[in-house]
């Protein structure tokens, strides 16, 4: 070799940027006939922190600029949502248990990758073709994601039919013993329905329920010293009602005033003359 000629170096190939999850969307919002979707449902792969992989409708997905919760960087990946299959068209095949609780078992790994429209680690993109092979198959973490994310959706939704049905029976058996026990309380003679049921009292109910009674009541008499049961007395038809500002209550402790006025010893005629003063 000659010293005035170089080597030949080879060309590097040019790593093609993948298009990113914000074109996709919009990419799929605004154009019905990408990748020949049409009208069918696109479903957004993403990952959550609490139940793992997961999936979200395009529709119903809230960006994070917009006040959503699921920043770009956990999206994986894009796929068409699959048509429901009844069981007549599916022919039988007995396990709809298994079904239900795993819809992706009816799927195989090139349906599911048939289904994907943009894959973030496999670096696959139908619809701009950014990743440079309009071929290239999905990678199998991200089939896996897929499957996990339909298990995922199932099981959740399944724990809130669960949810749903203990609150409906737990309904239904409070009805049943507030029947009974407005049953029993019948045939003991009382009708207290109305404290078992939120109906509104009548007018003349309420006041009879809230109305003044008169009731026993002791006074402490100096003389005797002792209690002795008083009862009170209608004012007469002369004398005017106390209002509030004018109504006045004394109290006597036992405890401390009795022992601070033997302290100072006051004798009982004093204490009663103070307390004549007070009234």
């Amino acid at each position: 070799m000659s010293k005035g000629k170089k080597k030949a170096v080879a060309p590097t190939p040019v790593k093609l940027k993948l298009r990113t999850a914000a074109e996709v969307m919009n990419r799929l919002r605004w154009d019905d006939g990408a990748a020949s979707t049409g009208n069918s449902t696109i479903m957004i792969g993403y990952d959550d922190r609490v139940n793992g992989p997961m999936e979200k409708q395009l529709d119903d997905f809230v960006p994070i600029s917009h006040g959503g919760d699921i920043p770009e960087h956990r999206i994986w990946y894009f796929r068409r949502q699959l048509a429901a299959v009844s069981d007549s068209e599916d022919g039988g095949s007995g396990d709809e248990d298994d079904q239900a609780l795993d819809p992706s078992a009816r799927l195989s790994n090139l349906e599911i990758d048939d289904l994907v429209l943009w894959d973030r680690l496999g670096r696959v993109d139908k619809l701009f073709n950014s990743s440079g092979d309009a071929n290239k198959a999905v990678s199998m973490e991200t089939i896996d994601h897929v499957r996990s994310a339909m298990q995922n959706m199932a099981r959740l939704e399944a724990e809130k039919k669960e949810r749903r049905l203990l609150r409906e029976q737990e309904k239904r058996r409070k009805a049943q013993r507030r029947q009974a026990r407005n049953e029993a309380l019948a045939l003991l003679g009382r009708d207290d329905a109305s404290k078992s049921s939120p109906t509104k009292q009548e007018p003349a109910a309420a006041a009879q329920r809230y109305e003044w009674k008169q009731t026993q009541h002791y006074e402490f008499s100096f003389y005797t010293e002792a209690w002795v049961a008083a009862t009170a007395q209608a004012p007469s038809s002369g004398k005017r009602d106390a209002s509030s500002e004018e109504f006045q209550v004394v109290t006597w402790n036992v405890l401390f005033d009795l022992h601070n006025d033997r302290e100072t010893n006051k004798s009982d005629d004093e204490v009663r003359q103070e307390i004549a003063a007070l009234v």
